[in-house]
């Protein structure tokens, strides 16, 4: 592991992060991994995120085409560079070297116009890609590629008889590519050398490559490049370290952070040395949201100097931040009894932090978890903008991690984009095998910060808590768990970032944890913490409540309502009366009385229940007495009698039917005549209506009453002579009525000629006052009854001589 530990004893991560409250936010879960590489080594891996929202991943590799490699090496280590998509998806790679040894130490930038610079060191002279012959033993070599096509667009070699490394690389405001890193060489134009070790800036030509200017700096001792930012005015911030006693600040041990800013024509504006007794060197920086830096490295300085915290163990993960001058405002020392450095930073809008790094830390300091393996593992917590611990969290497969790298976070989402090295197989976190047994290869995942809405929730009596997280994966699962390990809940999966977890029925107070399970590949599921949620169960309230009695009429007649009674009913607590399919019949109050509910009038056998809420809790129970009702058979009983004997002075006989189950029968005429029995004789004594009302009840005590209008008439009798003889003894022709009042007789003879029309009585003349002839003539007989009803008859009869 001589490469990837190279700048570190391996590499992890360290993030700080607050996008969301302090209390709410958990830790970073990963939400997919990916891993490129070939059959050898893959290492110094840095990474951008790229203008089509992909991103670059540079290595040096000294693999050929095998694994994700699909160039050949052309001698040693060679430059290799990996292009994905936002999803870290491989689109292409490229490589690029010689016949000697190549390191692509400063990784890439991608210029203003699309296409992409690299730069690193070489050992080669003009061999396979390199155009240039070499200078010393190793030689800074920038080159830059066409984004379409991967074309060399040109290519420069710096440095000059020493060693010359670059460590870093950015484009500056001005529109042109700094190189940083440092320069044993004591030969290069216009420059002495000031140490064993001289810090070295060089300014290039974006366009064509040709060198602006070149520098050196530092003092008799080690100072190197270590990280760069572009400033405002067209040069460059530095964060690097140094071992000079003979800078214009005082040292404050053997190697102290170094930072300090220059102009466009690399002049320095300001300066500032950071440190304790011991060993202290940048590794990673940021600009942050109020203009100022955040440096982060290596320290195994106790208090002394800048730091006012002790050492935690062999190496600790140090913070510093600066205003925009880099004068120190506050400084963390972070870390475990191992060895654990920060390599990387990224400073978010809201003044929070992502740090990066590695840990062999097991519980210890303020590390909270144990090395996963006895290698080196990813660490990465959050940090607030005045430097508080908030959160933290590991990652490792079976071998070291390392060269950690943050090339973009989505704050709108809560996504990390992370890349590195790594020497693990398959499991654990990582999903796919190694390219190269146990060489190291190039991993990029992205991880993603989970919200809990609370972490502490209400459950209702023997009823499931909901647990709401935002931010959830599809490609993720989740679980609920109990301490003793046991589940809590469903598998469930997120829909639009949003998770409602569903825990089983609570019974007491607990503590759930939030688990999210993705396949590794292995055969295993990858379990990842993602919080824990506190969850208070129970209700006073409802649980004296669920004991009141119920009390209530189970049986009722049909069309009848049931009466449900609840003594002593608790106050502050509400309850309805739900029918079968669960609805709100009615809604009372507890009062500490008794509270009636009358159901609906009831046709058929009926199940009710009672349900109880607190309102101030919001918590519902049914209780658990069941409401049984049975309906009686409905009474389908009727009157029946014959109308053709509804008369005055005639006993009429009164009887029913279907009444099958009818044991009582109470008969009431006008109100004040009461006869008994199934069937019943009554004479009406007048004419008019009369009314019979009939009460019965069946074997279940119901009883139904029926109520009935009879109209009794007086009979009218009638009669007409069948042969009328005028001017004879017969005297009249006349219509013999009863009972009926202004009677009106009509004659007409057999042409339609009425010849009579008025009284009832006709001696036989015609209007003319002559007696008609013989023969065959027709009457109508109108009249009105006593009771006021209309009467009419009609027939024929003879006249004869």
């Amino acid at each position: 592991m001589n490469k990837l530990a190279q700048k570190a004893i391996s590499a992890s991560f360290v993030l700080f992060f607050s996008l969301f409250s302090v209390a709410q936010t958990q830790k970073p879960i990963k939400i997919w991994d990916n891993r490129y590489g070939g059959s050898l080594r893959d290492t110094d891996i840095n990474s951008i995120r790229t203008a089509d929202n992909g991103f670059l991943i540079t290595s040096s590799s000294l693999s050929g085409i095998s694994g994700t490699k699909t160039s050949p090496n052309v001698g040693n280590d060679d430059w290799w560079v990996v292009k994905t998509d936002a999803q870290g998806n491989f689109q292409w790679d490229f490589s690029f070297g010689g016949t000697n040894e190549e390191g692509l130490h400063a990784g890439a930038v991608q210029t203003a116009d699309g296409n992409y610079v690299l730069a690193g060191r070489t050992r080669s002279g003009i061999s396979g890609d390199i155009t240039s012959s070499g200078r010393g033993k190793d030689d800074i070599l920038v080159v830059k590629i066409s984004a379409a096509d991967r074309s060399i667009l040109w290519q420069v070699r710096l440095g000059g008889n020493g060693a010359d490394w670059a460590y870093d690389m950015v484009e500056t405001n001005d529109g042109q590519i700094v190189i940083g890193g440092y320069t044993q060489s004591t030969n290069l134009s216009g420059i002495e050398p000031k140490g064993s070790l001289d810090l070295y800036l060089a300014k290039l030509n974006a366009s064509s490559g040709d060198v602006i200017w070149e520098r050196t700096y530092g003092g008799s001792g080690f100072e190197s490049v270590d990280k760069l930012l572009p400033n405002e005015v067209g040069g460059v911030v530095v964060g690097a370290y140094s071992a000079s006693t003979d800078l214009a600040i005082t040292n404050n041990g053997s190697f102290d952070f170094w930072a300090f800013s220059t102009n466009a024509a690399g002049e320095v504006q300001w300066e500032n040395l950071y440190g304790g007794s011991g060993l202290d060197a940048i590794r990673s920086m940021a600009k942050t949201d109020d203009g100022g830096y955040i440096f982060s490295g290596q320290s195994n300085s106790n208090a002394s100097g800048d730091k006012t915290e002790n050492s935690n163990g062999l190496d600790d993960v140090w913070i510093v931040k600066t205003d925009n001058l880099g004068n120190l405002i506050w400084e963390k020392t972070i870390g475990g009894a191992g060895y654990d450095w920060g390599q990387a930073t990224y400073a978010l809008s809201d003044g929070s932090f992502i740090v990066g790094g590695f840990s062999n830390s097991n519980i210890s300091g303020d590390k909270l978890s144990s090395n996963l393996n006895e290698s080196l593992d990813i660490w990465f917590f959050g940090l607030t903008a005045d430097g508080v611990l908030t959160w933290q969290a590991d990652f490792a497969g079976n071998g070291s991690e390392g060269e950690l790298n943050i090339p973009y976070v989505d704050e709108l989402n809560g996504d990390i984009y992370l890349s590195g090295g790594t020497q693990s197989g398959l499991g654990s976190y990582l999903s796919t095998p190694n390219f190269g047994g146990s060489k190291t290869d190039l991993w990029f995942a992205k991880y993603r910060l989970h919200e809990l809405e609370k972490t502490t929730v209400s459950a209702c009596p023997g009823q499931s808590a909901v647990i709401i997280v935002d931010g959830g994966s599809d490609l993720l699962e989740y679980q609920l768990q109990n301490a003793d390990g046991s589940y809590q809940s469903d598998v469930m999966q997120a829909e639009s970032g949003l998770l409602e977890l569903a825990t089983f029925p609570i019974v007491s107070d607990t503590t759930l944890f939030i688990y999210a399970l993705s396949d590794i590949g292995d055969g295993n599921d990858l379990r990842q913490l993602v919080g824990e949620v506190s969850v208070v169960a129970g209700d006073e309230l409802l649980s004296a409540a669920v004991n009141n009695e119920i009390v209530y009429a189970d049986q009722v007649c049909y069309n009848r309502k049931s009466k449900i009674e609840i003594p002593n009913s608790t106050l502050g607590v509400t309850y309805r009366l739900l029918n079968d399919n669960n609805e709100v019949l009615k809604s009372k109050e507890g009062n500490g009385e008794d509270l009636v509910f009358r159901t609906p009038k009831l046709i058929s056998d009926s199940v009710f229940r009672i349900e109880i809420l607190n309102t101030a809790s919001g918590c519902t129970v049914i209780h658990p007495n069941e409401i049984l009702v049975s309906v009686s058979d409905k009474i389908k009983t009727k009157i029946s009698f014959d109308r053709q004997s509804l008369n005055i002075g005639s006993p009429v006989t009164f009887q029913t039917i279907n009444d099958e189950g009818i044991v009582s029968w109470d008969w009431t005429f006008n109100k004040k005549e009461k006869i008994s029995g199934p069937t019943v004789d009554f004479t009406f004594k007048r004419t008019g209506i009369h009314w019979i009302t009939l009460k019965v009840e069946n074997a279940s005590g119901c009883t139904k009453e029926i109520r009935k209008k009879i109209l009794v008439k007086r009979k009218i009798f009638f009669g007409v002579p069948g042969v009328f003889w005028p001017c004879s003894s017969q005297g009249v022709f006349k219509a013999k009525l009863k009972h009926v009042k202004k009677v009106k007789l009509v004659i007409v003879d057999r042409y339609g000629k009425v010849v009579h029309a008025g009284k009832n009585e006709w001696h036989g003349f015609n209007k003319r006052k002559r007696l008609v002839p013989a023969g065959r003539y027709f009457y109508q007989v109108m009249a009105t009854t006593v009771d006021g009803k209309p009467f009419q008859k009609r027939g024929s009869f003879l006249v004869s001589y």
